[in-house]
């Protein structure tokens, strides 16, 4: 693990930055749906410019896991064979198109937020087929892609809600930011459990796989903490709707942060699983 916090840091924040994308494009889909573009680009604006950031941090954390960072343009020269060159473009990609979403006058982003969340998207796959290694027999299976897709959901949920908040003149809290509390809250519960069936499963099966999941079981704390923060954050995501506006968003913004902390933790244990085989 010591090795490896660039690369959790990037795939949670990366997989943060989707998850918004997805989260507001949708939330700007409603409302220039019950109200109008303008409208829509308004209460989504701040947020729109946090997906990129987001994007830029996971992108720079990422470089100091190579040995020379300036040699960094190298790791797309074998796009044709490797996984990880196509999840560097498509870290890319995401950054740029969620950049120009922000460069595009409100009522024209419609086609700039839906290629963003196809780039979104890509990158979330390319993500889960570089970690789908047959040497890693407990990240060689489908639940590498459920995990960095419930993170994606869970924080990009949370972030969403929060910048909703955050440029609302309502004082109610309204349908979009509704949404994005519920898929938050969802899918902060789903991460302990998918990493409960993950570590049974694994159990059940014998050499490095087995011995998986005797270290996971081992990590008692980390696997408390992720749940008390993944309960507390869920129980602000549930209760900021009724809150006053100020009160909201201060749930809010403590709910991000616990929800962050519990994806990290879990990123962590993810990280943990690396039990080789087969070398």
């Amino acid at each position: 693990m010591k090795g490896d916090w660039s690369l959790v840091s990037f795939t949670v924040l990366g997989q943060a930055a989707v998850g918004a994308s997805w989260g507001l494009a949708a939330s700007w889909a409603l409302l220039a749906a019950r109200a109008d573009r303008e409208i829509a680009g308004t209460a989504t604006a701040w947020g729109l410019a946090t997906v990129p950031v987001l994007a830029a941090l996971a992108i720079a954390v990422s470089l100091f896991h190579l040995g020379r960072p300036v040699r960094a343009w190298r790791a797309v020269a074998n796009l044709r064979v490797s996984w990880l060159s196509r999840e560097v473009l498509a870290a890319g990609v995401f950054f740029v198109a969620s950049a120009a979403v922000v460069l595009v006058p409100g009522p024209g982003r419609a086609p700039f937020l839906a290629l963003a969340g196809v780039a979104g998207a890509v990158l979330v796959v390319t993500m889960a087929r570089t970690y789908r290694m047959r040497t890693v027999p407990a990240w060689d299976s489908w639940t590498t892609g459920a995990f960095f897709l419930q993170s994606a959901l869970a924080s990009g949920g949370a972030v969403t809600a929060l910048v909703l908040a955050l440029r609302s003149p309502h004082e109610q809290a309204g349908l979009a930011q509704v949404c994005a509390t519920a898929v938050g809250a969802l899918a902060l519960v789903a991460g302990p459990l998918l990493f409960s069936r993950w570590r049974r499963t694994l159990a059940r099966h014998d050499g490095a796989a087995h011995e998986t999941a005797d270290r996971l079981s081992r990590d008692h704390a980390r696997v408390r903490a992720r749940w008390v923060g993944a309960i507390m954050a869920v129980a602000l995501l549930l209760a900021a709707p009724v809150l006053a506006a100020p009160w909201r968003v201060a749930a809010l913004a403590a709910a991000v942060t616990l929800a962050f902390t519990a994806e990290l933790l879990g990123r962590i244990l993810f990280y943990r699983a690396r039990v080789r085989t087969g070398l």
